[in-house]
């Protein structure tokens, strides 16, 4: 059943093996029963999410019928899981992902980090995508320099472990109000951080996972380049669209553009801060001297 999944989805043998995709069967315990009989202990499978145990004592398998999607360590270990509802239901989450816990600390781990890389260190840069589909199928498509925030804004462990790596981030949000609103979140501390940020958009009702699959690897990374803004510029641009005429709405732009803009390293990026002060007070039409103290 999980494989007639991920076939659906177009994932190869190769590709499940490579991210240790997996299936829980649609039973009550079955998971549990297989797991205790293998010498786990159940106090420690229901710490790690994946059982209940009942008053009773009976078990019950969090997972059931669920698809499963294991987080690496940057090292390999399994730290948690994601796992996605087959069936149809209004009352169950469409995702359930591992609790929080001494292994499994969601604010310093990223999907598919570990798969990805040896080819970021190589490519000098990191693409970052929303769940772990766009990673596996853009793995598949052969653009291997991917990881995701599953769901989740970036923050300052997760920046840390792409930052070993590299310190050039592109940002690839579906083309939608809530993709755009996800791209700018937490985006100010990566470039305190020192990271060249770059924001690309996909065309509407596309995510990187069906894109990627409806156009190829080579139009996808064309697309990529000739998308990708800066991070300021693209900040910049929105809000100008937001605010119209609206002089209040400009007069906060330029509020929330300098905040932006100060997060800028003085020392390392000089050069760089420089460059955003003149281009935002020309579009601005405001004086560069009065823009940023």
């Amino acid at each position: 059943i999980g494989g007639g999944y991920f076939a659906e989805r177009g994932f190869s043998k190769k590709t499940i093996e490579k991210f240790k995709l997996g299936y829980c069967p649609d039973e009550w315990d079955t998971f549990a029963k297989t797991a205790i009989s293998k010498g786990y202990q159940p106090e420690l499978l229901q710490k790690a999410g994946l059982i209940k145990i009942r008053d009773n004592g009976q078990y019950y398998d969090n997972y059931k019928g669920r698809v499963i999607f294991p987080i690496f360590s940057v090292t390999g270990r399994i730290l948690g899981f994601g796992a996605r509802i087959l069936k149809k239901d209004e009352k169950a989450p469409k995702y359930v992902n591992t609790p929080e816990n001494e292994l499994y600390v969601k604010n310093k781990v990223l999907y598919g980090l570990y798969q990805s890389r040896q080819n970021i260190a190589k490519e000098n840069k990191c693409l970052l995508v929303e769940g772990y589909t766009d990673v596996i199928s853009l793995h598949q498509a052969g653009i291997e320099n991917v990881v995701a925030s599953s769901g989740t804004s970036l923050t300052e462990g997760q920046l840390k472990l792409i930052s070993n790596l590299t310190k050039n981030l592109t940002i690839i949000y579906d083309g939608d109000t809530a993709g755009i609103k996800a791209a700018l979140r937490g985006m100010d501390m990566a470039l305190a951080e020192s990271f060249k940020v770059k924001l690309v958009l996909l065309p509407e009702s596309e995510d990187p996972d069906s894109f990627v699959q409806r156009v190829g690897d080579v139009e996808f990374k064309k697309y990529i380049e000739a998308n990708e803004k800066d991070f300021v510029s693209f900040k910049l641009e929105l809000g100008l669209k937001e605010a119209g005429g609206d002089q209040v709405k400009k007069a906060e732009l330029v509020n929330e553009i300098a905040a932006t803009i100060a997060q800028i390293n003085k020392a390392e990026d000089f050069t760089l801060r420089q460059y955003y002060i003149k281009e935002v007070s020309e579009k601005l039409k405001i004086e560069e001297e009065g823009f940023v103290n």
